[in-house]
């Protein structure tokens, strides 16, 4: 690997060779949003990715009560379990994001993915604020039909 690079994977599988960027979101950030989708959200299978100042959530695409129905035993057993199965087959798309805009105060805006044919990008639906504050009032909505009433 050469001096200043490093590999990076991200939520939908593809991997990179990337220059190192400086740090601008802290370990306690991210924890405070993982353990955010898991105490608010309810749901299960999500990924978080780290780029620059922003905290993105990826959810997954696939229906996940049929996926379960529908895996082989076989291709269970080749992947040694459900859940290494269950990784190997899903795509994951960013829903939810949680942007850095003040460094020196730590505080967030939180944008959600706008799925609308002539938009079809990020929409401001909170903050700024603390990211305490906001995982616990926008997570709640992930993957519910409230979350399209956000805006």
């Amino acid at each position: 690997m050469p001096e200043g690079y490093e590999m990076y994977e991200n939520p939908r599988g593809q991997v990179f060779l990337c220059k190192k960027q400086p740090k601008l979101i802290s370990d306690s950030e991210i924890r405070v949003v993982d353990e955010g989708m898991r105490k608010y959200s309810g749901i299960e299978y999500y990924r978080l990715d780290i780029k620059k100042n922003t905290i993105i959530v990826y959810l997954v695409d696939q229906d996940m009560e049929t996926i379960g129905e529908l895996l082989p035993e076989r291709y269970i057993l080749k992947y040694g379990g459900t859940e290494k199965a269950l990784d190997s087959i899903l795509e994951y798309s960013p829903m939810m994001r949680f942007v850095l805009t003040d460094d020196e105060k730590r505080r967030f805006v939180v944008e959600r993915y706008c799925f609308l044919g002539s938009i079809d990008d990020w929409i401001n639906i909170g903050g700024p604020d603390k990211l305490e504050n906001l995982t616990k009032r926008y997570l709640k909505h992930l993957g519910k039909e409230s979350f399209f009433e956000l805006f």
